[in-house]
Order: structure tokens, then C-alpha cells, then sequence
């Protein structure tokens, strides 16, 4: 399952869907991050200026046991694609996105422009 900076942000800041999140991540086989997502969501809480909220930020990462995986062009042709196809979609999620859809994993995103909460097949 590839994971998406905005699940990661929902888990973290408790959002309603967090519990939903969760299961959808302890019952994955594998979890996996495009680089983007990963730097995205430390950029993220960053700008919190909380050191426990980082340090909770990493520990979460841990504990889903989250590779990060390298992107080829390939990937990256199919990220550039999404976002000129998808109005609002951001440059970490479009590499979450197109590394679900060339590796042909379920993406778990909490994107709204990519429909909201959802475990999808890309």
C-alpha cells in the first residue's frame, strides 16, 4: 500500500478518519512512500515548530514500518500526467499517486482532490 502525506497527517492530528487510517495501515502487507510524501510530511511538521509533534511524526513512520521506495521516469511521467489531469493536486500526492498506479498498489490518501478518505486502486 502506498501512502499518501495527508493519511499521514490525518493519523497524526487525530482526525476523524484516523481510526479508518489505522486499520487500513495495520492490515497492509507492505507500506511504501514516494520520497515526495516523505519529505512533504516532515516539511509539514516543520512548520508546526513542535518537537513533539515531529518526534510523534517519525515514531508513526516507524511503527508502519514505511519504506521509502526510489521513482523512476516512469513514475514520474505518470505524476506529471496526474497533475495536469487533476485540478489541485499536489506534487507529493501526484508522485503517491503515480507510484500506486506503476507498481500497482492500493494508495491510502486523504486527499479532497482526489475524492477524500479513500483506499484506492490508482
Amino acid at each position: 500500500m502506498v501512502i499518501d502525506a495527508s493519511a499521514l497527517a490525518a493519523l497524526l492530528t487525530n482526525h476523524p478518519d484516523a481510526g479508518a487510517l489505522r486499520r487500513a495501515i495495520v492490515d497492509a502487507e507492505r507500506v511504501v512512500l514516494a520520497p515526495e510524501t516523505y519529505v512533504r510530511f516532515f516539511f509539514d511538521l516543520q512548520k508546526e515548530k513542535n518537537a513533539a509533534f515531529a518526534k510523534a511524526g517519525a515514531k508513526l513512520l516507524e511503527l508502519a514500518q514505511g519504506e521509502i521506495v526510489e521513482v523512476d521516469a516512469e513514475i514520474a511521467e505518470i505524476a506529471k500526467n496526474a497533475i495536469c489531469s487533476q485540478a489541485g493536486l499536489s506534487l507529493d500526492a501526484a508522485f503517491a499517486f503515480a507510484l500506486a498506479q506503476a507498481r500497482g498498489l492500493p494508495l491510502l490518501h486523504r486527499n479532497e482532490a482526489l475524492g477524500g478518505l479513500a483506499i484506492s486502486c490508482a
